[in-house]
């Protein structure tokens, strides 16, 4: 697994193995008595990495290149093939590498790109510190680790299976994976389709209220709006049949026939689809024609009526981004729908 270096050390993506060497290295920083990592605590944590017993990738392929055994071993004890990180309160914890280790930490970047590799690994930093000028580094040179060898080695001899150390790994480019949403459901993909010859007239005749995007309704006060749509439509619609099925008994009863004409007016004619003028003088004669205890009734229908259109209308509002959609635009386009239905009904009849 890579991890992310800070600042201090880099700021680049390195694998695990390059990151405990770095930390192995802060505890020879701390058994030297110094105040910061240097470039020879680098080097010999690199080859105490070395000469360790685990598993490197680093290590197979520069034991299978010809680099002699000897040449790995080193003096100091040899760290476990995981190093524990300290807790902050031990003082190795706190220590920084000096200017010259971190100018050479920040140059990897250009040893990666050497190498074709996605993060740093051990060899990166081996190749590095062979690369420089020291007493460490001759000491490096001398045992057969310079820099053309490290990279040789890692390029001919790379394992089957690179693990996350390996450098030459050859990755294959990874691939952003973009999370996206599909797209919503066109209203016309919604809509039941029967085999009633009045279903695709019905569909035409709600385009001009139906929204042509659900993006404005995917938001928690789309869909509060759009509840209390739904909840108006009901309650006017069951106060519209209350007050038909009262008509109806009262007329049963010996009421006058005329007063039938009320539940037309209160059923047929909506808000949202004829003038507003002709709206109120619907209900106010169907307020007229009903009994006198229906007159409440056909009022709620009204009012309940009149809340379904501003509903209707603030959701257009928000839809076309137009806040002075006036309430008269919904019975226009009703009306355009209408002689558009027409028009097909009378070219399909032909």
């Amino acid at each position: 697994m890579a991890v992310t270096l800070n600042a201090h050390w880099g700021g680049a993506r390195a694998s695990d193995a390059l990151a405990d060497v770095l930390v192995h290295s802060r505890l020879v920083a701390v058994r030297d008595g110094a105040t910061a990592v240097g470039v020879p605590h680098l080097v010999r944590a690199v080859r105490s990495f070395l000469a360790g017993t685990g598993r490197s990738a680093l290590r197979d392929s520069l034991s299978a290149s010809g680099i002699p055994e000897a040449a790995l071993r080193y003096d100091a004890s040899p760290p476990p093939a995981r190093v524990p990180r300290p807790a902050p309160a031990v003082r190795g914890y706190e220590l920084l590498p000096d200017a010259s280790a971190r100018a050479l930490l920040e140059d990897l970047a250009s040893w990666r790109r050497l190498t074709g590799d996605d993060h740093l690994t051990t060899g990166h930093l081996l190749a590095a510190l062979a690369a420089g000028d020291g007493a460490d580094e001759d000491a490096l040179r001398g045992a057969g680790l310079d820099t053309d060898n490290v990279l040789r080695a890692a390029a001919r001899f790379t394992p089957e299976v690179p693990d996350e150390d390996t450098m030459f790994a050859r990755r294959p480019a990874r691939k952003d994976r973009v999370l996206a949403a599909p797209a919503p459901p066109r209203p016309e993909d919604l809509r039941t389709r029967t085999s009633s010859r009045r279903s695709p007239f019905i569909a035409l005749m709600l385009d001009h209220l139906l929204p042509a995007s659900t993006a404005h309704v995917n938001t928690p006060l789309g869909v509060r709006r759009l509840r209390w749509q739904t909840l108006t439509i009901v309650a006017r619609n069951l106060t519209a049949i209350a007050v038909s099925l009262a008509v109806v008994a009262g007329v049963l009863d010996g009421a006058p026939w005329w007063s039938l004409l009320a539940i037309v007016l209160t059923v047929n004619y909506q808000a949202y689809e004829y003038p507003l003028p002709l709206w109120f003088l619907s209900r106010a004669l169907a307020a007229i024609l009903v009994p006198a205890h229906l007159v409440l009734a056909v009022c709620c229908a009204a009012a309940l009526d009149l809340a379904v259109l501003r509903s209707f209308l603030r959701a257009k509002r928000v839809e076309e981004a137009n806040p002075r959609l006036p309430a008269s635009a919904l019975s226009k386009r009703y009306m355009r729908t209408m002689l558009t239905a027409a028009g097909l009904k009378r070219g399909a009849a032909r």
